[in-house]
């Protein structure tokens, strides 16, 4: 499995998006347009690392047990010791145990999978607000 990440940037504020699973990538690179978000796709498997700056909001997607095996709770805990003051959101399964681990590292948010994409951008714009009012 290949991870894909998506920069999307507008006037409301950057988003990193990590995306693991191709449907929702689908859904997501549609939507953010939409919602005024221009969308860059990565190449390469976790070179959002590389890219852990000036972001306003993380976006965390997952959909594959592999993930839960780890990979999302690292990435997690990366994303919120690299960027402390920035708010992430993590899109998966309703699966109890991870949303509470991962809200435990640091996830602000757990949407469960399938979403409406209204919620869910309202979600990341009064994230984004909160962070803002904040700093």
């Amino acid at each position: 499995m290949v991870s894909s990440v998506v920069s999307a940037e507008n006037a409301g504020g950057r988003v990193l998006l990590v995306v693991a699973s191709p449907t929702l990538d689908r859904n997501l690179s549609e939507m953010l347009p939409e919602a005024g978000y221009q969308v860059q796709f990565a190449a390469e498997q976790f070179e959002w690392r590389r890219t852990l700056t000036g972001f306003d909001i993380a976006i965390l997607v997952i959909s594959t047990p592999f993930w839960f095996s780890g990979t999302i709770f690292g990435i997690c805990a990366v994303i919120r010791h690299d960027l402390p003051n920035v708010p992430i959101i993590v899109v998966g399964p309703n699966n109890v145990e991870a949303k509470i681990r991962l809200l435990e590292i640091g996830a602000d948010d757990y949407v469960t999978d399938p979403f409406d994409p209204r919620e869910f951008l309202a979600r990341v714009r009064a994230l984004i607000r909160r962070h803002k009012q904040r700093t």
